[in-house]
């Protein structure tokens, strides 16, 4: 697990936003099977990137 250097809420979301934007566009087009799936487990990653850089 790497060392996080607590940063703030706006720094975090910037960094989380790039990563959820990344996985968002590897995503199924639109109307294709598991896109759904995909968007929220990039919603969930997301979160989760949230709480560790904020350190909780």
């Amino acid at each position: 697990m790497p060392e996080w250097i607590a940063m703030d809420a706006g720094s975090c979301d910037a960094l989380c936003t790039l990563t959820a934007d990344a996985c968002y566009a590897s995503c199924p087009g639109s109307g294709l099977p598991g896109r759904i799936q995909c968007m929220r487990d990039c919603l969930g990653a997301y979160d989760a990137c949230m709480e560790t850089c904020l350190g909780h």
